[in-house]
């Protein structure tokens, strides 16, 4: 029985490695860069939706990164791992840096933004309600893996996916509801603005890490920043604003503000 248990133990382990492994950053390139393709190979309103799928994502992920990272830095909450000696992390490559939000989860809603997105294609087709509900559905249930993978690995707890989620999804509506105003530019700015500030305040002063978290963190080779890396925040706010200022040809709501 023993023996089993750890064999069901291993395997979720693997398995959840493997998930959390999903949720990195290449997954969601990829997933713009196919959004655009299929933009340029199809024709009419195909083509339309996958234009604006593909800004939706870009817009998320990009401004995600940002707002994650000024978070991060500005509440500083520790990793499960870093504070409860119980606990050890159980990926190979264990996160550094700071548990609050959970950055894996967050970027995983942008997952169900593209299912959302997409399940526009069966508006007016046979079974739409189910196709649509089973698109959502599948985003949905992409986001609790990633929110799972990340607690069972102690990478963070349940209250920091949860506040990634909810960030995740927040941010979601806040980018939708911004591509509809006629002001959109000036929202999206002030929105970027507001993540690069929490970055540069804490690039100009440095968190002091405690040594207990540094000494926990070197037992696995794991590094905890006194500070963002300036390049890291000056490229995500630069491909942020790239995002905010090509709108308008990716966007048909853009065009108004033109008018």
């Amino acid at each position: 029985m023993h023996e089993l248990s750890a064999v069901i133990e291993s395997d979720m382990t693997t398995f959840f490695v493997f998930v959390s492994d999903l949720g990195h950053g290449s997954l969601y390139v990829l997933t713009c860069f196919s959004c655009f393709l299929m933009a340029f190979f199809s024709l009419g309103r195909n083509s339309k939706i996958s234009l604006k799928t593909s800004w939706y994502l870009a817009t998320f992920w990009t401004w995600g990164v940002l707002l994650n990272i000024g978070l991060k830095f500005f509440i500083l909450a520790p990793r499960p791992w870093y504070v409860h000696m119980s606990l050890s992390p159980l990926h190979p490559s264990p996160s550094g840096g700071y548990g609050m939000p959970s950055g894996h989860t967050q970027s995983a809603v942008g997952v169900y933004l593209l299912c959302w997105s997409v399940s526009h294609l069966f508006d007016g087709l046979k079974h739409q309600r189910f196709w649509k509900a089973s698109l959502r559905g599948g985003g949905l249930v992409w986001v609790i893996l990633i929110a799972l993978s990340r607690v069972y690995l102690h990478a963070h707890s349940f209250q920091q996916v949860l506040a990634g989620a909810c960030i995740g999804f927040a941010l979601m509506s806040l980018i939708i509801w911004i591509d509809k105003q006629a002001k959109a530019t000036i929202y999206g700015l002030s929105l970027l603005l507001i993540g690069l500030s929490s970055c540069i305040y804490r690039f100009i002063y440095p968190y002091q890490v405690p040594q207990a978290w540094l000494d926990r963190s070197q037992e696995f080779a794991a590094s905890i920043p006194q500070a963002p890396s300036i390049l890291l925040i000056t490229t995500s706010f630069i491909l942020s604003l790239a995002c905010l200022l090509v709108r308008d040809q990716f966007t048909n709501d853009g065009r108004s503000e033109r008018r």
